[in-house]
């Protein structure tokens, strides 16, 4: 089996108007390798993945890097290896003058949350899951009468 083992990260860095984008750099059963170029100005806003750790490699620029979901930051830049544990609050803004430009390594979890409706009533009960490496699938858990019911509201079939 000859599998794809080196890769160069600037092919998957892509300056956008607006948000940054993520680019896929690989992905296996196990992780998914990810590239963001992020412009002067632009921002990954704070969320938290439930499911798993995230882990950055700065490679260029500089940036305040989120912390909480008080907003309270620290400055990061090139050269440095952030990691957000399984559940904490991470996001960055550039606030300098050039892109800065990270590469990151996650678990393979699809679950990203927004960190403002973490405690949302609203989303109480809900469930995001992988089935498998491009199917989730979003439930919500109901306990009528003490009995927990999942009632199916969504499938949804990625396109990496």
């Amino acid at each position: 089996m000859n599998i794809e083992r080196i890769f160069k990260s600037a092919d998957f860095f892509q300056p956008t108007e607006g948000e940054p984008i993520r680019s896929v750099v690989t992905e296996t059963q196990h992780a998914v390798i990810v590239a963001w170029y992020v412009k002067p100005g632009q921002e990954i806003a704070p969320h938290l993945h439930p499911n798993g750790q995230d882990t950055w490699t700065i490679l260029s620029g500089q940036g305040e890097y989120y912390l909480d979901k008080a907003g309270n930051k620290q400055d990061i830049k090139a050269g440095d290896v952030v990691v957000a544990p399984l559940g904490n609050v991470h996001g960055v803004i550039n606030k300098g003058d050039e892109p800065l430009c990270k590469t990151y390594v996650n678990l393979i979890d699809y679950c990203l949350l927004p960190a403002s409706t973490k405690g949302d009533p609203t989303l109480r009960g809900l469930r995001l899951r992988a089935v498998d490496r491009r199917t989730l699938r979003l439930t919500k858990v109901n306990s009528p009468s003490g009995r927990k019911r999942q009632r199916l509201l969504l499938v949804h079939r990625l396109t990496l």
